[in-house]
């Protein structure tokens, strides 16, 4: 707060927007991951997540401040959707439970790993620039690397699985083409569903 314009109460009104953007975005997102495929999607949104966090290292005002968090609530909106509706693509629905674990238990282990970790990178001395600017942009760094990774090895659909032989990849094809959830239309028709604000 000492070295920008951003005070105290403007950054809880920052986090409000953050999650307001998070939860507007989701069903768009998966409108955009189904017209862009999956692989160029989710690597849009880890690399606009990393570019978007690490840029608050370098806030110097509200304003800067309050659009980085727009731009990481739509990052966050993107990618979360965009991970279970990827997932579930590759998993019958007997095997989902099981395969949505690992990206759920990831928030409760990026917390106990990552918690520690801002705790030393603030503590750091004799950078260039104050530790906690030097801990976003540290922080942003593998969220890019990996969203870049992305784009040249996540397959955009079971039948672009290299890893899977190709009738496990005929299989998990014809089992997501019929599945009963599987979605009809590509429109925004589902937002006059009571259900879907519940």
């Amino acid at each position: 707060n000492k070295s920008t314009a951003v005070m105290s109460g403007l950054i809880g009104f920052g986090a409000g927007i953050l999650f307001a953007v998070f939860l507007a975005g989701q069903y768009p997102s998966l409108y955009l991951l189904q017209r862009i495929g999956m692989r160029g999607w989710i690597a849009c949104c880890a690399i606009l997540w990393g570019v978007s966090a690490g840029a608050l290292g370098l806030i110097e005002s509200h304003v800067g401040f309050y659009t980085l968090r727009v731009l990481i609530g739509v990052a966050e909106g993107g990618l979360a959707p965009g991970i279970v509706f990827y997932l579930s693509q590759f998993a019958t629905e007997r095997e989902r439970a099981r395969t949505f674990t690992m990206p759920m238990l990831a928030i409760p282990m990026s917390v106990i790993i990552g918690g520690p970790l801002s705790g030393w990178l603030l503590g750091m001395t004799g950078l260039p620039i104050a530790s906690w600017r030097f801990m976003f942009i540290a922080e942003a760094i593998p969220a890019i690397l990996l969203g870049v990774a992305a784009l040249f090895y996540f397959p955009n659909k079971p039948a672009e699985a290299r890893w899977l032989s190709p009738d496990e990849r005929r299989w998990l094809e014809t089992n997501a083409a019929r599945r009963s959830d599987a979605p009809k239309r590509n429109d925004w028709s589902v937002l006059r569903q009571p259900l879907v604000w519940l």
